[in-house]
């Protein structure tokens, strides 16, 4: 689950690099939006598959909790840099929000196909 978290993060830093400068960094994508939307869903799915019910919306959750916590954390060198920098913090939490959706449309595939397979029988 943490793995799913640590891909998330790399995935996003691969988005919007962060060793670049606040202004830098707006016009460089080193990943597509599409590839960061596509990845999350493809971990949260790897990562989701086989849980127990109803477990497997905490691993999109979780790596919520990671993106959140990495922009925190871009946010506060940006504004140490540049206090004017991140004026519209809170609309890029929405943004946040709204890139995750894959991973939980990720989690509830995993969790539809874990509901249609049939138990193994044990002897």
């Amino acid at each position: 689950m943490f793995s799913a978290a640590a891909v998330t993060v790399i995935l996003f830093w691969l988005m919007r690099p962060v060793w670049l400068s606040y202004d830098q960094r707006e016009h460089v994508q080193l990943v597509p939006a599409w590839a960061f939307a596509a990845g999350v869903a493809a971990t949260a799915f790897s990562a989701s598959r086989h849980m127990r019910r109803p477990r497997q919306f905490l691993v999109a959750t979780v790596m919520l909790g990671a993106l959140s916590l990495a922009e925190t954390l871009l946010i506060a060198v940006d504004v140490v840099h540049d206090p004017t920098s991140h004026n519209l913090a809170p609309l890029e939490y929405v943004f946040l929000l709204i890139l995750i959706v894959p991973a939980y449309l990720g989690a509830a595939v995993a969790m539809a196909l874990d509901k249609n397979e049939k138990p193994a029988h044990h002897r």
